[in-house]
Parts: structure tokens; sequence; C-alpha cells
């Protein structure tokens, strides 16, 4: 049922885009597989492309030299000295480093990236788990902050408010995780297939917020 959720999560957000009035084609990894596959939409010189279970690359410790050495940060050297697919060009800074979606903006003067995860869980499950920083919206800020999408030989690091969870309505119940100290930015969306407008909102303002 969770992948179902994260699965429903990500066709939700292509159709407010298609509602926003970008138009694309979605294509899977493999025929018949739900595992992995991504969106190419686009409107008025504005690329998005969406991507579920993208699994960003590790970036390669082992072959990386020393600070005083490469003077740029692991991500920036990682992009520079690693082949990356281009189907998934994305490169994680920690092993643990999963999201569920990974969205990338291109206009014609920036490029932006966005990060995020669903859960089909109750508030109270959650609420026990805001001590030990593993809460959805902590663990999108941890995702934030360590992934990046190489762009050529630059790294696009994650928007600052680029974070978001796609959690079960109604939106009211998810209230106190909005004020988690340590993941105050990450957006919190709770379609719901009967009524979605407040979620639909939220999403339009996540957009325009960071493009």
């Amino acid at each position: 049922l969770n992948h179902l959720w994260e699965v429903w999560g990500i066709v939700w957000i292509a159709k407010q885009l298609r509602v926003l009035g970008f138009s694309g084609a979605c294509s899977l990894e493999a025929a018949n597989s739900v595992q992995r596959f991504s969106w190419h939409l686009e409107k008025d010189g504005v690329t998005i492309n969406l991507d579920y279970e993208a699994e960003p690359a590790l970036v390669d410790y082992e072959n990386m030299p020393p600070i005083h050495e490469r003077c740029v940060p692991a991500l920036e050297w990682a992009a520079l000295n690693q082949k990356i697919s281009s189907d998934r060009p994305f490169l994680g800074s920690e092993l643990k480093c999963s999201p569920d979606y990974l969205i990338r903006i291109t206009t014609n003067s920036t490029r932006v990236l966005l990060v995020g995860d669903a859960a089909l869980a109750t508030p109270q499950h959650h609420k026990k788990l805001v001590d030990q920083r593993e809460t959805k919206p902590q663990i999108v800020e941890q995702y934030r902050r360590t992934i990046g999408w190489v762009a050529g030989d630059q790294i696009i690091r994650c928007h600052p408010m680029g974070g978001f969870v796609v959690f079960p309505p109604p939106a009211h119940e998810w209230s106190e995780l909005e004020t988690v100290a340590q993941a105050r930015d990450c957006m919190l969306l709770c379609p719901s297939p009967i009524d979605g407008k407040e979620a639909s909102a939220r999403l339009k303002t996540l957009l325009e917020t960071i493009v």
C-alpha cells in the first residue's frame, strides 16, 4: 500500500502540472513495471522532469583526493570526475540516499532541483519520531542537503526550499510536523483523490516560490 501511495503521489504531481499547462510523456524503465519511471513536461520554454525512484549514484569517496588537493566540495568533484547515467543524472553524498521523487526544472536562466518523499502513515506515528529526527520532513531535509543534479560539468544542489512530503489527507492533522525545527522549509502536500484543492494550491505556491 505504501508503494501504491508513492506511485499515486507522483502521478498526482504530474496531473497538477498538466493542469498548469505543461504537456509531455511518461517513460518507463521497463515494460509492465512501475518500479522506476519519469515524465518530461514542457511549457513556454520551461522544462520539468519528474523522476520516481531515481536512485542517485553514491559519491566515489574511495578515489576522491583529500580536500587540500581537490579544493571543491565532494559533490562538485564527483560531478567532474565520475561517470553518471544520462537517464538518472544524480549524485548523493551519503549511502542512504533514496528519495521517492526528484524534480528538475529548467528555464532560460536557471536550473532548480526539488526532492520529495511519500508516506502512507498516521500523524500519531510520525509524532513519535520527532526526537529521533526520523520523520519524513526531517529525512527529506537530509536528502535536500546531500543530493545534487549533474548537468554537464556542473552540480545543481537542491533549492533551500525545494523539499516536500506527500502525506495522506487531511492536511490539518499534520500541522505539528510543519514546525519541526530541523525541517521547517519542507512543504507538506496532502492530496485527496476526492478533493485536492488545498494540496494543489500548496504545490503551486512551492513552484512559484523557487522558480
